[in-house]
């Protein structure tokens, strides 16, 4: 009796050792699997290549040869920008860099002109523009993008005389 004592706990015993280690093979690996989709950190990632790294560059011009977007006047003058007025361009845009290019808005940068003192730096205030949206992609095809109107403020408290017979120069940009 002791014998097949001793042989039936040699074999349980046995049989546990191998089901022991079959169920190490299969939890230590499930174990990891979790661990390592459930865990955390930080790192840092290197070798990405840019593509481009200059911004596109695009060209912003008076449209010429519609007469309905060529420069009008109104307010005191129809034939010239005077205090109180205001002139009206249309707009047309190149892209001349890394294009094309995606173009939200255009608002007037600055004035300048062919006589001293006629400029949006002499003159704070007295020149402006409500910015221009645009929103579309230019590329190496001159688009036309919209009509820009300006005013000249008439200022009771400032000289603009510096400005009378002068050509003006608007420089828009892009933001």
């Amino acid at each position: 009796m002791r014998f097949i004592k001793s042989f039936i706990t040699a074999r349980l015993q046995a049989r546990a050792f191998a089901f022991a280690v079959a169920l190490g093979l299969v939890v230590i690996p499930v174990s990891s699997a979790l661990a390592y989709f459930l865990a955390s950190g930080t790192g840092t990632v290197t070798g990405a290549t840019i593509t481009s790294s200059s911004p596109a560059t695009i060209t912003i011009s008076a449209q010429y040869g519609d007469p309905a977007n060529e420069f009008v006047y109104s307010g005191p003058s129809t034939t010239a920008l005077a205090p109180g007025g205001t002139v009206r361009f249309g707009l047309v845009a190149t892209c001349t860099a890394s294009c094309p290019a995606s173009v939200g808005s255009i608002h007037l940068a600055s004035v300048s002109s062919n006589q001293s003192g006629c400029d949006s730096t002499s003159l704070p205030d007295t020149f402006s523009a409500a910015p221009l949206s645009v929103g579309t992609t230019i590329d190496t095809t001159p688009t036309y993008v919209g009509q820009m109107t300006v005013a000249m403020a008439s200022d009771p408290t400032r000289s603009e005389v510096a400005c009378l017979g002068a050509t003006l120069s608007f420089h828009v940009a892009t933001p």
